[in-house]
């Protein structure tokens, strides 16, 4: 059953790739850091200019990402797709520069790094947004479905601050869509510009 799990749950390898010298001039910058802090912006502005705004339901916060998605998902996975089948040289090769490295667990627990190529990496990138787009669809639809049930049942009987929740679960929803939003930058400008300048050892 365990290797079933770590099959479906293989696009999650995404994270475990590094590339770069530090966390502020390498991935994790596009990973952590900027949607971090765009979701720490977020929050507060919506808690400070718009204390009205509902978290659940398909007219609030989580469900007015539902049409995106709808949009993305489609995208992402034929991106994967015709990045996976795509035929030209250099695509097979590493990336010039600093070297895109993946932790990989083998058989018997050990952990061993591995040299992505182009197409590797591109790959884990698209396969990341399409696993990742696809929870959120699957969590706004629950979330909207539930939302009477978390409104009355649960919230109604917190003994501490509601507001403090509320962004809360608002913050754990926004920081994927900002991971997912600069992830999917990021994997547009692979499309766009490095693929076209894979000779060039400064990309």
């Amino acid at each position: 059953m365990i290797w079933a799990i770590k099959q479906l749950f293989s696009p999650m390898r995404y994270l475990r790739i590094r590339h770069g010298e530090n966390i502020m001039e390498s991935k994790a910058v596009y990973d952590w850091v900027l949607p971090f802090i765009l979701s720490c912006s977020t929050v507060f502005l919506f808690a400070y200019f718009a204390t009205t705004v509902h978290i659940f339901g398909e007219n609030g916060l989580v469900g007015s990402f539902r049409t995106l998605l709808e949009l993305l998902i489609p995208f992402f996975i034929a991106a994967l797709a015709a990045v996976a089948t795509f035929e030209r040289e250099g695509l097979d090769k590493p990336l010039k520069g600093y070297p895109v490295i993946l932790y990989m667990q083998k058989i018997g627990g050990n952990w061993d790094l591995e040299e992505l190529t182009r197409r590797q990496f591109i790959c884990y990138l698209f396969g990341y947004l399409s696993f990742l787009s696809i929870i959120l669809f699957i969590f706004i639809i629950f979330s909207s479905a539930l939302e009477p049930f978390i409104i009355k049942s649960i919230i109604a009987n917190l003994p501490f601050n509601v507001l403090v929740l509320k962004w809360g679960v608002a913050f754990l929803f926004i920081f994927p869509i900002w991971q997912l939003i600069t992830t999917t930058l990021l994997g547009i400008y692979f499309l766009t510009e490095r693929l076209q300048v894979m000779e060039d050892p400064s990309r």
